[in-house]
């Protein structure tokens, strides 16, 4: 059973903006943001921000594609200095949040593993309760703007396979080979175990009228048409039981990290909420703060700490947690403390990868750092090297990545961000800085280019250029008389 609760993921790339400028940096407006000796100016910022096709005109947006130059200049030039990013070394310190997640779920499977199993007749009562209900089905999907010939097709479809269905042909084998529900279709169109009211009105109406083994009618709702089943019981106990150990399982972790916290008496500082709250605004200090946001019998969890779990986590949530009040960074505080310490407890029970998990581990971070510097266009020898000399190898890395960015500018290609925990890591070795009163600035000009361009575009069409008159075609007696 897989773990619910706090363990990480790698989502989307990208790092809050570093505000503790130097007096000489923020006396330079026109600057935006350095990294390896290298500037990104304001006025490249906003020509970039403007041309970006759907590009929103915000202040976060100007911040994500500051920070994302800074993460593409400091990992050009890591490569072209011949750092080893995927060394065991690197790659721990990258590949924590993975590493964390695989560790964190086996201690959780081996507590689970001594804890009484779930009576299977449990979930034969929460059938016949009927306050949980596992449907099945097909989707027939409709956009919500399709053209009437192509959303009759579709309920002509749906209603060819309802009569399949009525015939007796096998709903999942119909499901699997017909939904277009892709999280469904590869189990057989079975939904999760769900209360009533989950789903859209139409749906969830449907769905809940059905007796065991019933099908319902062709029904329309904002996502297309559904054939809906209702299984009966023998079918769908297992999810059932699952669903209920799913769930124990929640409390059950709940409670024992509850317990945890008591035993090795976590204690969140009062200061926590002001500390975690500013520790964004200056990411090269707070990567390497030791400031206490709690402790616990035995050690602490430092700023440093914090940043790692929060960056893990990705920009969204860590924006989130800037703007978040202060009993949800406490509470975020003892959730990565409980955390913290049901890793040691897994470590001093001697939970490790095995050499074959970390091998697949390792593989896949090679590869994916391959991936970056094909996407930046840095893996070239005349880049890597090392017999040319360092500066003529960060020259053209430069040139190269200034190349991909004039695309992405042009819309030629996408902003490519890196993982989260790699862009941490550079950081952390390297010196890099954000102006954010330059990029208030950037946004102002990326306004005002936009409103040009949309001025231009519109008296362009009310105005469209005057052909150029046709040349007149000589006579016979002109052409006789020309020398």
């Amino acid at each position: 059973m897989k773990r619910t609760g706090f363990w990480l993921v790698v989502l989307l790339a990208g790092a809050a903006s570093c505000s503790n400028m130097k007096d000489a940096f923020s006396i330079r407006p026109t600057v935006a943001a350095e990294a390896a000796g290298q500037e990104l100016t304001v006025e490249r910022l906003a020509n970039m921000a403007s041309t970006i096709k759907g590009f929103p005109v915000t202040l976060e947006a100007e911040q994500f594609l500051a920070n994302l130059w800074v993460d593409h200049t400091l990992f050009a030039h890591a490569v072209a200095a011949g750092e080893n990013l995927a060394d065991s070394a690197r790659a721990s310190e990258v590949l924590w949040p993975e590493i964390t997640e695989m560790i964190g779920q086996r201690w959780h499977d081996t507590l689970m593993a001594h804890r009484a199993p779930m009576d299977s007749t449990k979930a034969d009562s929460v059938y016949q309760a009927d306050e949980i209900r596992v449907l099945q089905h097909i989707l027939f999907k409709v956009d919500q703007h399709a053209e009437p010939p192509v959303r009759e097709a579709q309920r002509k479809k749906g209603v060819s396979t309802l009569a399949k269905i009525r015939g007796g042909a096998n709903f999942g084998t119909l499901a699997t080979q017909l939904s277009d529900d892709y999280s469904s279709k590869n189990h057989n169109g079975y939904l999760p175990p769900s209360p009533r009211g989950r789903f859209v009105t139409a749906f969830d109406s449907a769905g809940w009228s059905l007796a065991p083994g019933a099908v319902a009618g062709l029904i329309e709702t904002p996502f297309g048409y559904h054939i809906i089943r209702r299984p009966p019981l023998n079918e769908v106990r297992p999810q059932l039981l699952a669903y209920l150990q799913e769930r124990a399982g929640v409390r059950l972790d709940s409670m024992y990290l509850d317990s945890l916290s008591t035993a090795r008496k976590l204690d969140v500082s009062g200061e926590a909420p002001n500390l975690m709250r500013a520790a964004f605004l200056d990411r090269n200090k707070s990567f390497r703060s030791t400031e206490r946001v709690a402790s616990y019998q035995g050690g602490e969890l430092t700023v440093a700490d914090y940043m790692r779990w929060a960056t893990a986590l990705g920009p969204q949530f860590a924006a989130q947690l800037q703007q978040a009040n202060d009993s949800a960074l406490t509470q975020f505080a003892k959730v990565i403390g409980q955390n913290t310490l049901l890793l040691r407890q897994a470590d001093s029970a001697g939970i490790h990868l095995s050499a074959e998990e970390w091998s697949g581990v390792m593989q896949k971070y090679q590869a994916q750092i391959d991936s970056l510097k094909a996407g930046l266009d840095l893996a070239g020898p005349d880049i890597t090297d090392s017999t040319i000399p360092l500066s003529e190898r960060q020259k053209m890395a430069q040139l190269r990545l200034d190349a991909v960015w004039n695309k992405i500018a042009s819309g030629a290609t996408r902003p490519r961000p890196l993982p989260p925990a790699l862009s941490a890591s550079l950081r952390e070795h390297a010196s890099f800085r954000i102006n954010d009163a330059a990029l208030q600035q950037a946004l102002e000009q990326t306004r005002d280019l936009k409103a040009a361009k949309a001025a231009s575009d519109s008296s362009a069409k009310k105005n469209p250029p005057t052909p150029p008159a046709a040349a007149p075609v000589p006579s016979d007696s002109a052409a006789k008389k020309a020398p």
